[in-house]
């Protein structure tokens, strides 16, 4: 009999991107995670960490993740187990456990002094598998587990080799053996909008500690999919969704199928919304944008597309952001980020002279040092200045 595994990671759940919410397209990611756990008998479901955006979530983020959960174990015999990563709370995570009466849910969001507790053993179809858990940790998070010992404070290498060896002794005669970890490890290559991990002077955890003893690593953190290592087989599934501009690559969930042999595959997740990047100039904005439009009749999306514009000018101009939201009006895309970035060629480069200059002194010193192409300011913008100027004047009045 066939046992089935799902790893995915970085949810993400609440995150905002300019300050719009991504939530609706996550929720169609756990509806479509959901039927497929139910129509293909999933037996376990992995989730590396960052499951929320931030420490404390919205109530929105934190209702469609216990829905998901609530679901799943409703309509089927998945096992899921969740650890932490950096963008979550492990001790918010870890709270509601005592509610948690199902047998089929584990959450592991912090180190505890108890390594018993991070090593999960389950029993499925006659086989009995081994899953230690490692959330995302600061060094004097281990120090709870050289305490007992000779080592001393700060040993990181040496409390991650205690954690690795006590996995066989949880489960020696296991048959398959995953390590689940929101860390850094091996070649890894970042996709942008991940958040430095901090390992404690370790760049990422060294192959050396873990290989001997996991068939698996079921990793979280980097949002873009890759296999870092094939012995054990390592791999960051990335991110269900895209969660910046740069990010705009295939996403997929990774699956292991145990049988009398072990095979593992990709699958790509169905993406409700695209985000675009368009680098143009204004003399080739028209056409690229037709192209673009072009290119979205082609393809269909259930939610409004997002738009990040970068536009490369030879002198500024005011007005082009209104003149692309014009445009694209009528189409499924918004323009969600707009800059400018000006070509200086053959231009003499100013220097700012602060001494015994007023505000708007400066403030135009500083504009033509900007853009030294230009020999005057833009009327509407000086007058916009000095109307801050006096905002700002008056607030300091009624402050005193």
């Amino acid at each position: 009999m066939l046992i089935k595994i799902l790893h995915t990671a970085d949810w993400h759940l609440g995150k905002k991107l300019f300050q719009n919410e991504r939530l609706s397209e996550q929720v169609l990611f756990l509806h479509w995670l959901k039927n497929k756990i139910q129509n293909e008998q999933t037996d376990l479901l992995l989730i590396s960490g960052d499951i929320f955006d931030t420490p404390l979530p919205p109530v929105a983020a934190l209702k469609a993740f216990y829905d998901f959960l609530a679901s799943v174990t409703a309509s089927s015999a998945c096992h899921i187990l969740v650890i932490a990563g950096n963008h979550d709370s492990g001790h918010f995570l870890e709270a509601p456990i005592s509610l948690i009466t199902n047998k089929q849910v584990t959450l592991v969001g912090q180190i505890h002094r108890d390594l018993s507790r991070h090593h999960q053993v389950i029993k499925i179809k006659n086989k009995t598998l081994l899953i230690s858990c490692l959330p995302y940790f600061r060094s004097h998070d281990l120090y709870q587990w050289t305490q007992a010992s000779e080592l001393s404070d700060g040993e990181t290498t040496k409390a991650l080799e205690m954690f690795f060896h006590s996995s066989i002794q949880a489960a020696p005669q296991s048959d398959y053996r995953i390590l689940m970890a929101h860390h850094l490890f091996g070649q890894f290559e970042y996709s942008g909008s991940e958040q430095v991990v901090g390992l404690s002077g370790l760049n990422s955890i060294p192959r050396s500690l873990y290989q001997n003893y996991y068939d698996y690593l079921a990793l979280g953190h980097i949002h873009k999919k890759q296999i870092i290592d094939r012995e054990p087989l390592s791999i960051y599934p990335g991110s269900p969704i895209s969660m910046r501009f740069s990010e705009s690559h295939q996403k997929f969930l990774s699956e292991i199928v145990i049988g009398e042999t072990v095979t593992q595959s990709f699958h790509a997740i169905p993406q409700h919304r695209r985000l675009y990047q368009l680098k143009t100039t204004e003399e080739t904005l028209d056409r690229d944008l037709k192209n673009l439009m072009k290119e979205m009749t082609e393809t269909s999306y259930t939610l409004t597309n997002y738009l990040e514009v970068e536009l490369f000018l030879k002198s500024p101009k005011s007005g082009m952001a209104d003149y692309i939201r014009e445009k694209l009006k009528g189409q499924p895309i918004e323009l969600l980020s707009y800059s400018t970035e000006l070509h200086q060629t053959e231009q003499k480069a100013r220097k700012i002279q602060t001494k015994k200059l007023s505000i708007m002194e400066l403030f135009e010193q500083y504009y033509l040092t900007k853009f030294p192409e230009t020999e005057q300011i833009p009327t509407e913008l000086v007058q916009d200045f000095n109307r801050l100027i006096h905002q700002a004047e008056v607030s300091k009045h009624e402050v005193e």
